[in-house]
């Protein structure tokens, strides 16, 4: 199936390929980016792990500021000490409502958010309750040894109930902020791994439709051209005539066609072997093209020691004079020809056929009017030009 596609429509398919590997590409990279950059989805909780540890060690998600100031209480004497240090426990317990209301709204639900928002809270507040209806009014009654009572049986038991839920807050937190980082850390790893196999698969279809499209190219080349000479062969000189004879019957102007044809070439074969008549070949070939200058100007193998020009907009006065400059060109080389009957050199006999004002004639026409032009060029003794007109 892929042999049979043509070369535009491989690089239809190329072109596709490109695309969807640019999407893919697009989606993956942005997904990835997405959910690691700043305020993206695993960076948020991964700080918000971190902050949740901040918060707790120290204050104010941990009360342990609550607990240091019950014992200064036990040892003050100075009443207004007393009074300001009563106050910063209020001040405290406000701030750890706030804390603990914060997380209580953000925190998703499992182990986590049990232990920071139920299991760490319910000592906190019988803590500050405790504090505040029995603490301090033994306090400010003087009354030390209920005082030291209350904080040894409550106080302190709650405080410690309180940091063992805390400390398991801590150890939870610090997991997951180091399996979300882990996670984070895979995602790019496979993320990156399948934008190389992305980028690898893209570049494999790409050499593979390159090869292909290059291999079309050289069949096409070898198919329209010939291997010895290099210049087209009979089937691309069948298919630019017929394009040139509709060219000049729309612009109405003159088509030439000349026929070459090598004199005694089979002789020449004969006497100097394959790979010297090969080399004739490729060397009158060569002198062709140097003499046939315009864009326009098509030379061709029409079949072994016979060349085809196609010359457009050429009459047959410039068709003429320019037959005549090949065949001077080629008898000028003087390479030796000991067996040709008409010169001691190699030669050519040429035929020209000319259509004027955009006359209506097919190819094969065309190619017979000059191919009877060039019979006339051997009849009349060869190394020669003959012409004919289609009227």
């Amino acid at each position: 199936m892929y042999d049979n596609l043509k070369s535009n429509k491989k690089l239809m398919v190329l072109i596709a390929v490109f695309m969807i590997g640019f999407i893919l590409f697009a989606i993956v990279g942005y997904k990835t980016i997405a959910n690691i950059k700043i305020n993206g989805k695993m960076y948020d909780d991964i700080i918000r792990g971190k902050e949740l540890v901040a918060d707790v060690l120290p204050p104010p998600g941990y009360i342990i500021e609550s607990y240091l100031l019950t014992l200064q209480l036990v040892n003050e004497t100075d009443q207004t000490r007393i009074d300001e240090l009563i106050n910063n426990e209020t001040q405290l317990k406000n701030n750890y409502l706030d804390c603990h209301n914060k997380w209580e709204n953000s925190l998703p639900e499992g182990n986590l958010k049990k232990n920071m928002g139920e299991n760490s809270f319910k000592p906190a507040m019988a803590f500050f309750e405790v504090f505040e209806n029995e603490f301090v009014p033994a306090i400010r009654n003087n009354d030390l040894i209920k005082a030291n009572s209350i904080l040894e049986a409550k106080l302190e038991p709650l405080y410690l109930e309180h940091r063992r839920y805390i400390d398991e807050v801590v150890v939870l937190a610090n997991a997951e902020n180091s399996a979300i980082e882990e996670s984070a850390r895979k995602m790019v790893y496979v993320n990156v791994l399948i934008l190389l196999i992305l980028a690898m698969g893209v570049l494999a279809t790409v050499i593979i439709f390159c090869a292909g499209i290059i291999r079309n190219e050289k069949l096409k080349k070898m198919s329209y051209f010939d291997e010895l000479t290099g210049i087209a062969n009979r089937r691309y000189f069948d298919q630019v005539l017929g394009q040139e004879i509709s060219r000049a019957e729309r612009t109405k102007l003159p088509l030439s066609l000349v026929i070459i044809d090598i004199d005694y070439y089979k002789e020449y074969n004969d006497t100097y072997g394959h790979l010297k008549g090969d080399e004739c070949l490729r060397t009158v070939v060569g002198t062709l093209k140097k003499d046939l200058k315009r864009a326009g100007d098509f030379l061709a193998r029409y079949g072994g020691d016979e060349f085809v020009v196609i010359l457009p907009n050429t009459d047959d006065v410039g068709s003429a004079s320019l037959s005549e400059k090949l065949r001077a060109n080629i008898e000028g080389l003087r390479m030796e020809h000991v067996n040709s009957l008409c010169s001691e050199y190699v030669t050519l006999s040429i035929g020209v056929a000319t259509t004027l004002m955009g006359t209506n004639y097919l190819p094969d026409d065309l190619i017979a009017a000059a191919d009877k032009a060039l019979y006339l060029s051997k009849d009349k003794g060869r190394n020669q030009v003959s012409i004919v007109r289609l009227n």
